[in-house]
């Protein structure tokens, strides 16, 4: 039996990662390694026992059947050649929640077993797959740092908010707002209100963000 492992870590939270992993149209524009995976019929995502085709970088194609699939967890499924007495696969993806849930540590492996197995690693094979895995991970990293860049937003519905304010300019009020979160900022909302207003309620404000290293 032989066994390949590599990991990652990723600044973001496994459930970014999982997002990623389960868009699966999208597996051919950023990962360089595994070109195309698609689910057959009769399922049309992945699930415990629905069969999927994979394509990696030089067009070899195998289907595997997905055994586990944990959400923001784990993703794993099976193969083999012929029969497992011959050559049997069995691939994982695991995220583990670092820095608390801020973070994901993501690790992806295969085990082999059969009689091909000692050939294959001997040919340079496993080595092959193992160098596609680092690139693939890195591929992944990439990605969900593209996805993850700033939304005022999305800060807002996850971290602590506090609004502080700072003074008047024109017909206009001006706050400052120090996001608690994994990377501080600091944010200058321009809300439009008039002074004689007495309305407590503030239209959506313009955002300049200033990123603080």
């Amino acid at each position: 039996m032989r066994e390949i492992q590599e990991s990652i870590t990723i600044s973001a939270p496994p459930s970014q990662i999982w997002s990623v992993l389960m868009d699966l149209e999208s597996w051919p524009k950023w990962n360089t390694f595994v070109t195309s995976i698609q689910v057959q019929p009769p399922h049309t995502e992945l699930a415990v026992g629905s069969k999927q085709t994979i394509t990696i970088e030089n067009n070899q194609t195998y289907t595997n059947v997905v055994s586990v699939l944990q959400p923001e967890k784990e993703l794993r499924w099976n193969g083999s050649i012929l029969t497992p007495i011959i050559f049997d696969t069995e691939h994982w993806c695991r995220l583990e929640a670092v820095e608390d849930g801020r973070w994901t540590r993501f690790t992806q492996g295969e085990r082999f077993s059969g009689i091909l197995a000692p050939i294959a690693a001997a040919a340079g094979k496993l080595n092959e797959l193992q160098e596609g895995y680092v690139r693939m991970n890195r591929d992944l990293k990439k990605v969900v740092r593209n996805r993850s860049s700033i939304n005022p937003y999305a800060f807002f519905r996850e971290r602590i908010v506090i609004f502080v304010p700072t003074g008047w300019l024109g017909d206009s009020r001006w706050w400052r707002a120090s996001i608690l979160g994994k990377e501080e900022l600091h944010i200058l909302l321009l809300a439009r209100e008039q002074t004689n207003s007495l309305q407590t309620e503030v239209p959506e404000p313009d955002f300049q963000l200033n990123r603080i290293a």
